[in-house]
């Protein structure tokens, strides 16, 4: 678990390179931060995402600091 986005994207971008699969960052009720492997888009749709390696290349993110 995350507290920091910033370190949270970098796990995600990290485990993307390691696994080839893409990764997302979450968010819980509680606010922290989990870095999850992409599944299914249904249970993808049910997620809190606050960031996906799928759109990496694309710089889609709010956080510019990030990028």
């Amino acid at each position: 678990m995350f507290t920091d986005i910033g370190a949270a994207i970098e796990e995600a971008r990290w485990l993307r390179r390691q696994t080839k699969h893409h990764h997302v960052v979450t968010q819980n009720s509680k606010g922290y931060l989990k870095v999850r492997q992409e599944t299914g888009w249904r249970k993808e749709s049910l997620l809190r995402k606050a960031y996906s390696t799928r759109y990496d290349c694309h710089n889609h993110t709010v956080l510019p600091e990030v990028r």
